[in-house]
C-alpha cells in the first residue's frame, strides 16, 4: 500500500510550518495583545482570539 502525501500535523490539527502554526508556537512564550481588544495571547492554542474572534496574522503580531 502506498503511503499518502500528508504533511506533519500539530495536535490542532494544523500543518506544523503554516503560519497559524508559527503564531501559535510563537504565543507560546511570549505576551502579545490582540490588536483588536488587547486580549493577553500568549498560551493560545489557535491563531483566533478567545476574547473577540479576530484572526491573528504574522503582520499583526
Amino acid at each position: 500500500m502506498k503511503p499518502l502525501d500528508v504533511e506533519p500535523q500539530d495536535y490542532n490539527g494544523m500543518n506544523s510550518t503554516s503560519p497559524a502554526s508559527q503564531i501559535v508556537s510563537f504565543l507560546a512564550s511570549h505576551d502579545v495583545g490582540c490588536p483588536s481588544c488587547g486580549y493577553n495571547m500568549r498560551d493560545c492554542t489557535t491563531s483566533t482570539c478567545p476574547e473577540c474572534g479576530q484572526e491573528l496574522t504574522q503582520s499583526r503580531l
